[in-house]
């Protein structure tokens, strides 16, 4: 008995050795050694027994497995249908946007026509304000007793109104 004891110690110090280098092979190992075990001692009976637990445990593994492929199945459904939903958004989102982009496009063409309205509208004041001036100033000649400039002014601005606003006279007021 007493070789038995070193032997066991030294079995243990490989063993330990063996799991802390060579982790898998030990395992794999063992679970030979253990199925050569049960095979060789166990009767007839034992291993039919033995197969049919094997079996079963296979058929267990093989449901989890089922299971755990209908739970990604399940969640890469939910991705997809959440990726969908992003996408929906994402495209909401690009359509406001261009919505938005075309408001901003008509208003800033409103603006560009009313600023050229008011443009254009204080030309015509400012040529009516000229106009008005120089009747003035040539009311005040004819008053005076020279009608003549009066009169060429009275007929630029007859011709100015039937070929239209570019043949206006000039707004200086004439000596």
């Amino acid at each position: 008995m007493a070789y038995v004891k070193p032997l066991l110690k030294s079995g243990y110090q490989w063993t330990k050795a063996l799991v802390n280098t060579h982790t898998g092979q030990f395992i794999s190992g063992t679970f030979t050694m253990a199925a050569a075990l049960c095979v060789i001692t166990d009767s007839r009976t034992g291993r039919n027994q033995a197969r049919k637990n094997i079996a079963l445990s296979f058929r267990e593994v093989h449901k989890d497995i089922a299971d755990v492929q209908m739970a990604v199945e399940a969640n890469s459904k939910a991705v997809r249908n959440n990726s969908k939903e992003i996408e929906n958004v994402q495209n909401a989102v690009n359509d406001n946007h261009q919505q938005t982009g075309m408001k901003i496009d008509r208003i800033e063409g409103t603006l560009h026509d009313v600023f050229d309205d008011l443009y254009n509208l204080g030309k015509e004041v400012d040529d009516s304000h000229s106009m008005i001036v120089q009747t003035a100033h040539h009311t005040m000649k004819a008053l005076s007793g020279d009608k003549k400039p009066m009169k060429e002014w009275y007929e630029k601005l007859e011709k100015s109104c039937e070929s239209g606003p570019k043949d206006r006279p000039s707004r200086a007021i004439d000596p």
